[in-house]
């Protein structure tokens, strides 16, 4: 454990190096950081005292109670050994209890209480009385059945023997990362060992280091190897996970250098695309953490790098490392996590009050969530976190209505939408032109039957990450604005169908990165807004070809991921494209997307086997018309038809045609 924390510390703080140009990162002083903040001999071999509570009424007898302190009491001794001293305490007064703990002549280092539930279920919650600082926690709860005495002290040693880095994990990184930037600023440190570490905490609290921007880097690293060591936790000791353990036996170091060496682990993985899929959140959290500290976007992707690859190459040792995965973490999460973020900056701005303290806490939460721990756990300030947010311009609708396709299905269904232009002004009266350096455009669409929202749904995010701006508006005499407005820069985006039934012919695809533009034109009373993107995709693409084939070829060895799922990993390319004219109360527009991707025989998990090798391609148009009509301030219908034709084949063997139409009424909320 104490070498993922390490690895894991050192990835990040390289990664804060632009920070803190003068941090000392050398071995030595990493070392000394670590040991100074981990010391194993008294986390197991010191003498500890433990008091047992027992919470019980009535019902639950003195006897059972005893019992049961008894059995509690020899779980820890086989922990720590016969020189463990366990007191137990049974009366439920408080009052009491405070009194027999002043009693005791040893100061205890560990509070067990123990609470039995009517499903016949312990509540457990362990606290360490020794951790003084009250900024950080100190207990750690669980839930145990309790089947019988042997399978409860069975569960509660497993809890307690990994428990230690759970309860200490974020005062322990908190420690190392003070430690390395007191000693990389304070060259006389050593002579000061006198002091406590808190004593050095405190005045390093005070000190010109203790700044908005050291708490940012400090909240972020933190959070992000906290999430990690909760991972690693729940990875290792899920035993679903282990079908997919494909190096246990060569051990982690030469599992590693197989990695980073030869490339010999370096694979796609055949894993489902509901395991598969779940990365993309997992990069989602890693950015959000950053993101919410205050950091820049490339910082907070730089953070999701970090953890993909810690999970890819420690975490996940047994495994080969993943090329699908470290894309959809890395990219795809950071991608979606960007448009979540600037959705929650939104609706801050513009918002109703009834909306931002309801449904918008569902965007908002994450930033909020981070700032509580700011403020709570390190003693910071919320304007710590702070960014300077530009005021922003766009549109957030929440639709409700009903579909008819053309295969039968007929379906209600709720969507979101949302479109952020982070350029202040830029549909209004002015000139400008000038290079944007940082986030310019997210878009956010979510899109699920209202009776399977959490097993079907469509989400599609898009993030402008830098562009060219140039701006001549003017206002004619009878008011209306004329000229443009327009955008063109880098972007990238991500596109999930995610459906449990695998009836979908579409699974997801990262945008990895293309171009977007955008024109806004004001000519007499309309406003003509055109998009166009282009972009290079990595996807995991469902085929439906697959079945027909080996219907045709039951002989056939195909990857584990096509026989068994009929999904292949690949590349292609995507162009989307919008236009909306709109005139008072009335828009007019059309969207189209036209994609076209194939499968890779490369690099896949079992390419030691003889397989069958498939060239797959598979090509996709979708096209929409649609008209709008407001008619409130705040609310509007929405008309729409869209086709659908997707085009199959596999090279030698056949091909397949589909088409769809979707009939769309859409009734939207909108600000």
């Amino acid at each position: 454990m104490k070498y993922f924390l390490t690895t894991s510390l050192c990835m990040f703080i390289n990664l804060s190096s632009m920070a803190y140009a003068k941090l000392d990162l050398s071995d030595e002083v990493i070392k000394k950081a670590i040991n100074n903040t981990v010391d194993n001999s008294q986390v197991i071999t010191r003498e500890k005292t433990f008091i047992i509570k027992i919470e019980h009424n009535s019902i639950l007898t003195d006897k059972w109670a005893k019992e049961l302190c008894l059995k509690t009491a020899q779980t820890i001794s086989s922990i720590y050994g016969a020189q463990t001293k366990n007191h137990c305490f049974l009366d439920n007064s408080q009052e009491q209890f405070n009194k027999s703990i002043l009693s005791l002549k040893d100061k205890p280092n560990f509070e067990l209480t123990l609470t039995r539930g009517l499903d016949n279920s312990m509540g457990v919650i362990l606290v360490n009385l020794d951790q003084q600082d009250k900024n950080f926690t100190n207990k750690v709860g669980w839930i145990i059945s309790n089947n019988g005495d042997d399978d409860f002290q069975v569960l509660l040693k497993d809890r307690l023997t990994s428990s230690f880095f759970a309860i200490n994990n974020l005062e322990v990184i908190r420690n190392v990362l003070v430690d390395l930037i007191y000693k990389s600023y304070k060259p006389d440190f050593q002579k000061e060992d006198r002091f406590s570490r808190e004593e050095l905490y405190a005045d390093l609290k005070q000190s010109r280091l203790w700044n908005p921007k050291t708490r940012r880097f400090l909240t972020a690293g933190s959070e992000l190897l906290a999430t990690l060591s909760f991972g690693w936790y729940g990875y290792h000791y899920l035993s679903t996970n282990q079908q997919d353990f494909d190096y246990e036996q060569e051990g982690i170091i030469k599992s590693i250098q197989n990695k980073f060496s030869a490339g010999h682990m370096v694979r796609y993985d055949d894993n489902s695309w509901n395991t598969n899929k779940n990365h993309v959140y997992a990069g989602v959290v890693y950015y959000l953490e950053c993101r919410g500290a205050g950091l820049s976007a490339l910082e907070s992707y730089m953070c999701a790098l970090a953890g993909s690859l810690a999970w890819e190459s420690i975490i996940e040792w047994r495994e080969v490392f993943s090329i699908n995965d470290q894309i959809f973490t890395t990219h795809g999460g950071a991608i979606l996590a960007e448009s979540i973020h600037q959705m929650g900056n939104y609706i801050d701005q513009k918002a109703p009050s009834w909306f931002k303290n309801s449904i918008g806490w569902a965007w908002r939460g994450p930033k909020k969530a981070v700032q509580l721990y700011n403020s709570k756990i390190l003693s910071g300030v919320d304007s710590d976190l702070d960014a300077q947010d530009p005021l922003l311009s766009g549109k957030f609708e929440f639709e409700i209505g009903t579909v008819k396709i053309s295969n039968g299905v007929n379906q209600k269904r709720i969507g979101i939408t949302n479109e952020v232009v982070t350029i202040p002004f830029m549909g209004e009266e002015g000139r400008e032109v000038r290079f944007v350096r940082d986030i310019v455009a997210t878009d956010f669409n979510l899109n699920a039957p209202m009776d399977a929202i959490l097993n079907e749904y469509d989400v599609f995010a898009k993030v402008v990450i830098a562009s060219y701006y140039n701006k001549a508006i003017t206002t004619d005499k009878d008011g209306q604005l004329n000229g443009y407005s327009l955008y063109i820069g880098p972007s990238a985006a991500i596109d999930i169908r995610n459906d449990y039934s695998s009836k979908n012919d579409f699974m997801g695809v990262v945008h990895v990165l293309g171009s977007s533009a955008k024109i806004i034109n004001f000519y007499k009373g309309f406003k003509i807004t055109s998009t166009l993107d282009f972009w290079g995709d990595s996807v995991m693409m469902k085929s439906m070809m697959v079945e027909k084939y080996q219907a045709a070829n039951p002989q056939a060895e195909l990857v584990e991921n096509l026989s068994r799922s009929n999904y292949y990993h690949g590349f292609g390319y995507t162009s989307k494209g919008q236009i909306l004219i709109e005139y008072g109360n009335t828009t007019f527009g059309a969207n189209f997307s036209y994609g076209s991707s194939s499968n890779t025989n490369q690099r896949q998990r079992d390419l030691n086997k003889l397989l069958t090798k498939l060239d797959i391609n598979r090509a996709n148009l979708e096209t929409e018309f649609f008209v709008e009509r407001k008619i409130t301030k705040n609310l509007k219908i929405k008309l729409a038809v869209a086709f659908s034709k997707n085009h199959e084949r596999i090279s030698g063997f056949g091909e397949e045609k589909k088409s769809l139409v979707t009939r769309k009424v859409y009734l939207a909320y909108y600000f």
